[in-house]
């Protein structure tokens, strides 16, 4: 016990004291032509540069750091957990709990309850008011985050004595848009992967490309050149839209310029540097939803979305499945996340990787998230020893950094997500560029669902009366959660 009193002694005194500078995380947050995306904390990364040190001061003496994982989608990465599959992802799982179990005496053990967030949300409330510490770290979807964020029954990361949210294998955009009040309940970075997979970004099919665009646009040429827009992503589907078999009826046995589904259309508006809300310069939530911008990027995508050139593949008819679809050349782009790709695995046709499309050349690239599919890094409120906990969490995100952030990018370049060269630097433009929404992460008067409409209604013109007949309301709860998390403020 005294090793290992000295041992956190060691870890706060040198997490307090040490000042250094380096690279890593999303570092490219430049401010674009909208400021739906800017807020006034400097969130350049830091590397504290202990490691070498701590790596060989600290030995918790076999202590168990138990891990609980959830969220909305039944793919949700699991990355503490040794499958035994021989891919590299495993192989990195492996050697991670590996260090952290011979270097530091921490053994990790994992337990899941994917594709049922409300479960792990009623099993931390029920932690909670027992005060009892089953988990001392979690990954829970991003909508029970934010819940039980606001319930008061998560820790302030920005509060646990060594944890450093500055050290680059925290995402620094992520500290950027969701620290309200000065407060971060919940974040992501190299610890987990489950925001990388649940980012968005466009495919194409390779051949029909080849077959239907013949004037001499190159894809990654428009990447490269910044030049890849809602407008060239709307031009390229218009030419590929047919019906193949002849029945007058398109549905998904016909052929389109892209395959979307609802989420797109937040996605678009976003990729574009809108945000339902914002965390001001203040440090608090504002509402950010309604202005021309956005107004004009909700028409255009919800005027393709619903047109010949497009099918949403959540409310289309035929009997056709949206990943065969693409298969079957019956789609140029899928609009899409990155965890989809791996449908596309044993795809014989060659297809490539883009970011979301801008929506005009002189902004800079803005790659959106899937909230309802995210995952994020949190620490029960009970937790009953949280000098230890944040330290083992510090040497998790390090190593992790190490280890799993490079598998990750391994697994991605090579064959299982991507297929070419090329599409390395879209890979580059999206994890490096990539936002958060607070307000859609915390469902403000839930303009989620309410956008979202517009695209499943074919109502382009419908956003500024959404921000008219919810301002009020959505103005009630945005002071609301921001005196809410204010107050959980005093309480640390």
């Amino acid at each position: 016990m005294t090793k290992r009193i000295l041992a956190l002694l060691i870890i706060s005194v040198m997490l307090l004291s040490v000042v250094a500078c380096g690279n890593g995380g999303n570092a490219d947050t430049t401010p674009a032509v909208t400021d739906d995306v800017t807020n006034a904390p400097d969130t350049t990364p830091t590397t504290t540069g202990i490691y070498d040190t701590l790596k060989n001061d600290i030995y918790l003496d076999d202590m168990e750091f138990n891990v609980h994982l959830s969220g909305n989608s039944k793919h949700t990465p699991d990355d503490f957990t040794v499958k035994d599959s021989g891919t590299v992802m495993d192989e990195a799982v492996f050697q991670k709990n590996s260090v952290m179990a011979e270097k530091y005496g921490v053994i990790l053990t994992a337990e899941n309850t994917f594709a049922a967030a409300s479960t792990a949300e009623s099993m931390m409330r029920r932690n909670d008011t027992a005060g009892e510490n089953d988990y001392e770290l979690c990954i829970l979807g991003g909508y029970s985050c934010s819940t039980l964020a606001t319930e008061g029954i998560l820790y302030d990361l920005s509060e646990m004595t060594n944890i450093n949210l500055k050290n680059s294998w925290w995402d620094q955009t992520a500290i950027r848009d969701l620290s309200i009040a000065n407060s971060m309940f919940f974040i992501t970075g190299d610890l987990s992967t489950a925001i990388d997979d649940f980012t968005f970004c466009v495919l194409f099919n390779k051949n029909l490309y080849k077959d239907k665009v013949t004037d001499g646009t190159d894809l990654y040429k428009l990447v490269e050149e910044g030049k890849w827009t809602l407008d060239e992503l709307i031009r390229i589907s218009s030419l590929v839209s047919e019906d193949l078999n002849g029945d007058d009826i398109m549905d998904s046995r016909d052929q389109y310029g892209a395959i979307i589904w609802d989420d797109e259309l937040l996605a678009t508006m976003k990729a574009g540097g809108g945000k339902i809300a914002k965390v001001n310069e203040e440090g608090f939530i504002e509402l950010t939803m309604y202005n021309e911008r956005n107004d004009a990027i909700v028409n255009q995508f919800v005027n393709f979305g619903n047109s010949k050139y497009a099918i949403n593949f959540q409310h289309m008819t035929g009997g056709v499945q949206w990943f065969d679809m693409f298969t079957n050349g019956q789609g140029l782009f899928m609009m899409t996340m990155f965890n989809e790709c791996h449908r596309f695995r044993d795809m014989e046709t060659d297809y490539g990787i883009l970011p979301q499309p801008r929506y005009t050349v002189d902004q800079e690239w803005y790659s959106p998230i899937a909230p309802w599919h995210s995952a994020f890094i949190c620490v029960p409120d009970v937790c009953s020893d949280p000098e230890t906990v944040s330290a083992v969490i510090e040497l998790l995100g390090y190593h992790s950094q190490e280890i799993l952030t490079p598998a990750y990018y391994d697994k991605t370049l090579n064959g299982t997500y991507i297929r070419d060269d090329q599409s390395k630097i879209s890979l580059d433009i999206i994890f490096n560029n990539r936002i958060y929404d607070v307000g859609h992460l915390y469902k403000i008067s839930n303009h989620q669902e309410n956008i979202t409409n517009l695209l499943r209604n074919n109502n382009p013109t419908g956003l500024s009366k959404l921000y008219t007949a919810y301002q009020r309301a959505s103005s009630v709860a945005i002071n609301k959660l921001n005196s809410n998390i204010e107050k959980l403020k005093t309480d640390y």
